[in-house]
């Protein structure tokens, strides 16, 4: 699925219902998405419309077809499938530069301890607005997603295009009163080169750095 807030609602929602999920990207190559799909013996793929799953044997769901399906209001409070602390929250995929990729399974156990970790290192508050840059596919997604849920702050998502563009990127951050963000040493240095990403620079509460 694409960076939207529909993306969001459905990781919710598999969550709430008490499954895991696998993330894939669309800008992954179709050999990769095949293989991790093949792999991780999923039954269910959920895309947008216009996204591809690559294995004709598993079950494709476009989210639009259940956000326009006639019992999708009455099943919004539905009652929640509590997940054991063992139980797989995620898989994420490593890149495969050694090999084929390799899945790593984080059980509820470790998201809540990161979660509530993280809450004790950042004091998130309802007042933040977090930044959210990275893809799905990687940890600290986490971070960026669900620790600024949990606490109550606002997450801000960056779509595919601001993403990949410094100008937009400074100009979401300054529009929106982004106040936590989460980059990697490189976009970090990519984005100081800007004048009007060191302007976005300047609003900021809580910058955290790391990666690569």
């Amino acid at each position: 699925m694409h960076r939207s807030d529909k993306l969001i609602a459905v990781l919710l929602g598999i969550l709430k219902a008490g499954c895991s999920y696998i993330p894939l990207d669309p800008k992954y190559p179709e050999n990769r998405i095949s293989y991790i799909v093949r792999h991780c013996c999923a039954d269910t793929v959920i895309t947008d419309t216009d996204c591809r799953c690559l294995n004709d044997a598993v079950r494709r769901i476009p989210i639009e077809d259940i956000l326009c399906s006639e019992d999708a209001a009455d099943r919004s409070h539905g009652k929640i499938n509590r997940a054991d602390l063992n139980d797989v929250s995620y898989t994420i995929y490593t890149s495969g530069t050694t090999g084929n990729p390799k899945g790593v399974s984080v059980r509820h156990r470790e998201l809540s301890n990161f979660i509530h970790a993280m809450d004790t290192v950042s004091h998130f508050t309802r007042a933040d607005h977090v930044l959210c840059v990275t893809t799905i596919c990687f940890d600290i997604f986490v971070l960026e997603c669900f620790c600024t849920l949990c606490s109550g702050a606002c997450m801000i998502l960056a779509d595919e295009t601001e993403c990949a563009d410094v100008n937009r990127l400074a100009d979401l951050i300054c529009k929106n009163d982004v106040s936590i963000i989460q980059f990697t040493p490189s976009r970090m240095q990519v984005i100081l080169l800007s004048e009007d990403g060191q302007n976005a620079m300047k609003q900021l509460r809580t910058v955290f750095l790391g990666g690569e």
